[in-house]
């Protein structure tokens, strides 16, 4: 009896086993799963950091991001460019300055008139608009001013009109107003030309040289990074 006992008990005690490995299999399934899911989400964050300004761009990144996206921001009338930070999140932003020139035919003469500067963002991989101002700077004289006041605040100015106004980009919305406290831009401050090739502007109405624009670009972009 004690022998058909435990013959008879036998299966019950291989079948508890069995369930138990099953269930060890089970965990350990699971566990691979959690870890390859998890090691997923860090890529995706990793990337996404890298894609939405988690890293500040390189020198080559913005090049390239500039000359594949030309037909965003040049024109027949773009008469220079350059980089700024002008939010002072060290991701550049793109100034490119358009100029008409007045011709007089009865003098054979011409003279450029006002400046229009247009600004643009280079975040998450594109090159999108902010909008722009308008200033009576002689296109070639045409400068932003980076101005530190006595608590140590920096932030960048233009003139136009015989006034001095402030540029600010805030939450991605680009502001232009007369500054309310004038600062002293005239000495001291570091002020950055928007136009660095007066040979853009060869004739009335060419789009730039291609080479000259890719030249262009390679020197803009490694002027900035050299100055960070």
């Amino acid at each position: 009896m004690s022998n058909a006992r435990h013959q008879a008990q036998t299966p019950g005690t291989g079948s508890q086993s069995g369930g138990t490995f099953r269930r060890r299999k089970r965990v350990i399934y699971i566990g691979i799963a959690i870890a390859a899911a998890a090691a997923l989400l860090l890529a995706y964050f990793l990337l996404a950091g890298r894609q939405g300004g988690g890293e500040e761009p390189d020198a080559a990144a913005v090049q390239a991001l500039l000359l594949e996206n030309e037909a965003v921001w040049l024109r027949d009338t773009t008469a220079g460019i350059c980089l700024l930070d002008l939010d002072f999140d060290g991701v550049p932003e793109l100034f490119t300055t358009d100029t008409q020139i007045v011709w007089y035919d009865e003098l054979g003469a011409y003279y450029f008139g006002d400046s229009e500067v247009s600004v643009y963002s280079l975040k998450d991989g594109r090159v999108k608009s902010l909008g722009g101002y308008v200033t009576d700077e002689y296109c070639f004289l045409a400068a932003v001013h980076l101005h530190t006041d006595s608590s140590g605040k920096q932030g960048w100015y233009y003139t136009s009109q015989g006034e001095v106004w402030m540029l600010s980009l805030e939450n991605g919305v680009l502001n232009s107003a007369a500054a309310l406290v004038m600062p002293d831009i005239s000495g001291g401050d570091t002020a950055t030309k928007l136009i660095r090739n007066e040979s853009w502007v060869s004739s009335f109405g060419d789009t730039p040289d291609a080479d000259l624009v890719a030249r262009d670009v390679e020197a803009i972009t490694a002027e900035y990074f050299a100055a960070r």
